[in-house]
């Protein structure tokens, strides 16, 4: 096929259908209707002489065609912006572009609120959303784009992974915190009472493996209880403030919750290890202006949040 036979702003419109799923959600991703959506989808159909995309399950399925046009349709869009933007420069108080993050439920309540203080002075015109995937679709949503950065645990993708960079961030430690009028445990905590008052804990996947594991992380073979499992870390220092509970919780994000001078941080009598946050990213964006803007003010961000330590 000649390119002169085909409008290169129909490679637009698949890239958004491919990156959506959804013919109104690719709209909106590029400033049209969902029938004008449709319509230019019609008219590549013909161009390409295939359907591109079918409705399965209320989502737009790719064909086995697009599926092997993808990756150099997507990629030759990536080189033409990037290109485009050496020439004309990137200015994020202008850029109106939606950075999507693939962020854990500790990633989120550490860094969303000041990305986006910092988006609205610096940025105004920008937005972000949280953008969480199955982690076996971790490098795809990278590639594909769904996912701009990912802010996650060391090990989220193997070192060397085809296409993933990634730099760490900082290494997180663990503290106990229980609520500052406890009637027992006041000042600092010691192994029996540690293992004596029940426990609540963050869980990110509900299941007997998991809660056996968080298990021996917390107790290290002690005999103690877990009576309570949630997948988020805001709900902790509620139920805290109500009870005589413990909970074993990040360093930073236990600062955050005490805040209200309701509760109180406390060493662990166990050492309980510690954790690496990474930053990952493709290397489809590793030049782009845009996400080397995104990626510098992440690592900004963390060097006020390490300095904290």
């Amino acid at each position: 096929m000649k390119l002169n036979n085909i409008d290169l702003n129909l490679l637009l419109i698949f890239e958004a259908v491919w990156q959506e799923r959804n013919l109104t959600q690719a709209g909106k991703r590029i400033g049209l209707t969902q029938p004008a959506v449709s319509n230019a989808l019609g008219r590549l159909r013909l161009v390409l002489e295939d359907d591109l995309f079918i409705r399965i399950s209320k989502k737009m399925q790719p064909t086995a065609k697009a599926e092997r046009i993808a990756p150099s349709i997507l990629d030759a869009l990536e080189k033409i912006r990037s290109s485009l933007d050496e020439k004309t420069g990137f200015d994020p108080l202008t850029d109106q572009r939606k950075f999507f993050l693939d962020m854990t439920d500790y990633s989120q309540l550490i860094f969303f609120p000041n990305l986006l203080r910092t988006m609205s002075k610096e940025a105004p015109e920008m937005e972000l959303s949280i953008n969480p995937v199955a982690h076996f679709f971790r490098v795809e949503s990278l590639k594909r784009g769904h996912v701009d950065l990912a802010i996650r645990g060391e090990g989220y993708f193997e070192e060397g992974e085809a296409g993933v960079h990634q730099v760490p961030l900082y290494r997180e430690t663990q503290t106990c915190v229980v609520r500052k009028d406890h009637p027992v445990i006041q000042g600092e905590i010691t192994l029996e009472q540690y293992l004596h008052f029940p426990h609540i804990s963050f869980i990110p996947v509900h299941g007997e493996q998991w809660a056996t594991q968080l298990k021996q992380r917390i107790f290290k073979g002690y005999e103690g209880k877990i009576v309570g499992y949630t997948g988020s870390f805001s709900v902790i220092p509620s139920v805290l403030m109500e009870t005589d509970f413990i909970s074993v919780l990040p360093r930073r994000l236990a600062h955050i919750f005490a805040k209200n001078d309701s509760l109180q941080l406390l060493e662990p009598p166990l050492d309980l290890g510690s954790f690496q946050l990474m930053l990952y990213w493709h290397e489809s964006t590793h030049n782009s202006p845009e996400h080397q803007w995104l990626r510098t003010m992440v690592l900004k961000l963390c060097e006020g949040i390490t300095a904290f330590s």
